[in-house]
């Protein structure tokens, strides 16, 4: 559900100003005309979807389709536990979940209900929700779905453990040598330039550092610190983004883990689908938009449209080359044994497991990398100023 600002007129002729969450603009003029207000003006405001945000709404999922399942399971209808939900949520979450409510005693899905507020739920998410609803197996669906964000959510946050030291260490050593560049360099710099020595190349190339940061330290600074944001704008073009997905997937070490991360959600998606009695062309169809790496989007597409025009899956794949060799042989072990779902399950476990082994691989060698790199640039500063005040002394006869 997106926000709208609006200034609008009442009756009596007054401006006012505010905010409404609507799915649409339309929506957002119909709930301030019910208001007794005649908008003039309706923005839709940009919404900043940052990291947090979006795994706090990946969280709040996993625990929504737990409760309600629970709920479900204890006989409860689906718009009545939403109600009950709705009580003990915080404004923001209980806002949507009576919007929800309303919905399905208006005859909606809880499907269609959760497609509303898309910035919570992902199409898959809701697509996985109608699958259960039309096969009646609504309750066991959720409670896998919530079995499956959870073992995401779990890895991903392992993930985020794993990497938090190294990246407070890499901004600790950041810190560190800009204090040495912009505040002890400069003082290093007029002493070691009036020595009448000839400086060897570890000294020129410090000196060279101290006066072009400087000079330009604050400019420096402040493209380290809007670099990030211009290529996060830059990735949202899709030829850039595929090009830069192809070439993260290849990268030593991240890329494997990225690509064990991706295809456990696209495995475990699957498999929910499979056992709640979906066929295999409408899983694929409906796991299509899992995957956030463009480049492997792509080559699942192309799986798609192989299983369609009459192969297995494990023929796609093995055409696509995005998978291991175990994961390949379970997937015929799965076509040829008639246990598609209950294999797809144990690839999705092997990608975890992977991805996990991987994320603790990286997180031993990224701390002694930073440390040492950090030694060395420490090092390169203390021999660029010691050097030509040896050779100085040596020149005196010491």
């Amino acid at each position: 559900m997106a926000s709208f600002s609006y200034t609008a007129r009442t009756a009596a002729g007054e401006l006012r100003r505010g905010e409404v969450e609507a799915a649409s603009r339309a929506e957002a003029a119909r709930r301030i005309q019910a208001h007794g207000l005649f908008a003039l003006a309706l923005r839709r405001k940009r919404q900043l979807h940052l990291p947090f945000r979006r795994a706090a709404d990946r969280k709040y999922c996993m625990f929504f389709c737990r409760e309600l399942a629970l709920m479900l399971a204890a006989g409860l209808a689906a718009s009545e536990s939403l109600q009950l939900l709705a009580a003990g949520a915080s404004p923001k979450r209980r806002a949507m979940l009576s919007d929800m409510a309303q919905r399905m005693a208006q005859g909606s899905t809880l499907a269609a209900a959760m497609a509303r507020h898309a910035e919570v739920f992902s199409p898959t998410v809701t697509a996985l929700v109608r699958a259960g609803e039309a096969g009646g197996s609504l309750e066991p669906l959720l409670k896998r779905l919530a079995d499956k964000e959870e073992r995401s959510w779990r890895v991903r946050e392992k993930l985020q453990t794993a990497l938090l030291y190294p990246s407070l260490l890499a901004l600790a050593a950041l810190a560190a040598m800009s204090f040495i560049l912009l505040f002890v360099l400069p003082s290093f710099v007029h002493m070691l330039d009036g020595l009448a020595v000839e400086l060897p190349l570890p000294t020129r190339l410090v000196l060279w550092l101290g006066v072009t940061f400087e000079a330009h330290g604050i400019a420096l600074l402040a493209v380290l610190l809007l670099l990030p944001l211009v290529l996060a704008l830059l990735y949202r073009e899709r030829r850039l983004r595929f090009f830069v997905d192809r070439l993260l997937l290849r990268l030593p070490l991240f890329g494997r883990l990225r690509l064990a991360l991706e295809l456990m959600t696209l495995f475990e998606a699957l498999a929910v689908l499979m056992e709640s009695g979906s066929a295999l062309h409408e899983a694929l169809a409906i796991s299509e938009g899992v995957l956030q790496n463009s480049f492997l989007a792509a080559a699942f597409s192309r799986v798609k449209r192989e299983v369609e025009r009459g192969s297995t899956l494990s023929a796609a794949f093995a055409a696509s080359g995005i998978l291991p060799p175990l994961v390949l042989e379970l997937l015929r072990t799965g076509e040829h044994t008639g246990e598609l779902a209950a294999m797809l399950e144990k690839a999705a476990a092997f990608c975890r497991f992977a991805g996990e082994m991987r994320a603790e691989r990286m997180e031993a060698m990224l701390e002694p990398l930073l440390v040492l790199s950090l030694g060395a640039v420490v090092s390169l500063i203390v021999l660029s100023v010691a050097l030509p005040l040896l050779e100085m002394i040596g020149s005196y006869g010491y």
